[in-house]
């Protein structure tokens, strides 16, 4: 009995030391199993042609949402000393977002893609990487940050959901989400910012200092596009390459969906963090505890991938090699993501940049040799040496600048 309370203690205090940890990983946690029990239901649901499209379309809109959004999220991260730093730099990106959006229509008219434009605005703006969940973790905390995320991704893959089960164009439920969502999210800015007693002379002050950072964000937004890019090519140059796009990109899909939640653990680490990130020198004791709850969650993603392929998805099953270079891809990945947050918390932007781009170049001449000799497993393989590389880039350049 003595044995079992002092158990429960110990237990107690564990969950105590690490409730910030565990109610922010929680909140993702959440929000992606949401979204995966979306794109499950769809890999089950929908046919391989369909799905396919609707992973393509999802991607294509993260993708875009990076170009928009203009690297000010990351650039919000660095800027955001107090509260009065994070209301007006805020609220200035989000009308720069919105200008920059307006500005792009004709060049999405170009490419016919002009029905992508409001959901790449959304993404930017409010979603999971955009300006205003950045603004609440950074003014509110990680609690409210939580809450938020837990909410709006609920939200969003129900309205997906539902979509896919109730229009006659489901492979575009990546695409319609958007425009339902847009009012409510403005209506929950409004309610945000309403009280922030915005003074036009401070405005001007922080626009002044907004358009001298303008350049930095321009470096940003190539850098995190082509860090985007860097985890896309492979979808794209299926959709360009490939003699059944669809058909493939579900393949490949299905096995880096499933791999991708890995990344849980290094984002609920750094993003919890960032505030002691930038002022603690002392790094090797965090990356150690991602390297740690990362090979656990390798484990667990591995065992549910196997019951996924030997009961509701067989027609997966031929997947399993594309599933097993990219788990050791993505465990490489996961390690990357805290010096390339240093990186940037040091301002380094075009460091950030150098790197990102030339990985990108790196990375799409290899998926593009390998496609041709192996097919979709190339892909997986150059994704693994990419990674690989990019980590050990990441890795030295971080401990230089600490």
């Amino acid at each position: 009995m003595q044995g079992l309370k002092t158990i429960m203690s110990a237990l107690s205090q564990l969950v105590k030391k690490y409730s910030r940890y565990i109610i922010y990983a929680s909140s993702i946690s959440i929000g992606r199993l949401s979204e995966y029990a979306v794109l499950f239901f769809a890999a089950y649901y929908l046919s391989k042609e369909d799905y396919g499209q609707l992973e393509f379309y999802k991607k294509a809109i993260e993708l875009l949402s990076v170009g928009v959004a203009f690297g000010l999220p990351s650039f919000l991260f660095s800027y955001t000393k107090n509260s009065q730093n994070r209301t007006y730099l805020t609220l200035l990106s989000f009308g720069f977002i919105f200008f920059f959006s307006i500005s792009l229509l004709p060049v999405f008219s170009v490419f016919q893609i002009e029905q992508l434009l409001i959901p790449a605005f959304f993404h930017a703006a409010f979603f999971t990487n955009g300006v205003l969940p950045v603004f609440i973790i950074t003014h509110f905390g990680s609690k409210k940050a939580s809450l938020y995320k837990t909410i709006s991704t609920v939200i969003f893959n129900g309205v997906v959901f539902i979509l896919i089960l109730f229009t006659q164009n489901p492979s575009h439920a990546f695409i319609y989400v958007n425009y339902f969502l847009l009012a409510p999210s403005l209506v929950l800015l409004w309610l945000i910012f309403r009280n922030s007693n915005i003074v036009w002379n401070k405005t001007r002050k922080y626009f002044t200092l907004f358009k001298k950072q303008l350049l930095n964000s321009l470096t940003l937004v190539i850098s995190n596009f082509s860090n985007m890019m860097f985890l896309y090519v492979d979808i794209m140059l299926l959709k360009l390459l490939s003699n059944n796009p669809n058909i493939e990109i579900a393949n490949y899909s299905f096995a880096l969906n499933i791999t991708t939640m890995l990344m849980l653990v290094p984002f609920t680490f750094v993003q919890v963090d960032i505030e002691r990130i930038k002022k603690v020198n002392a790094i090797t004791d965090r990356a150690k505890k991602i390297l740690m709850a990362t090979v656990l969650l390798m484990v667990v993603i591995t065992l549910v991938y196997v019951v996924l392929i030997n009961t509701y998805y067989t027609s997966y099953s031929s997947t399993v090699y594309i599933f097993g270079i990219l788990l050791v891809a993505k465990l490489f990945q996961s390690q990357s993501v805290l010096y390339g947050a240093i990186i940037l918390i040091k301002r380094k932007f075009k460091l950030n940049l150098n790197v990102n781009l030339s990985m990108l170049i790196f990375n799409i001449i290899l998926s593009y040799t390998l496609y041709f000799y192996l097919g979709i497993l190339g892909l997986a393989i150059a994704s693994l040496i990419s990674l690989v590389v990019r980590y050990i880039i990441l890795q030295q350049l971080s401990k230089k600048l600490f």
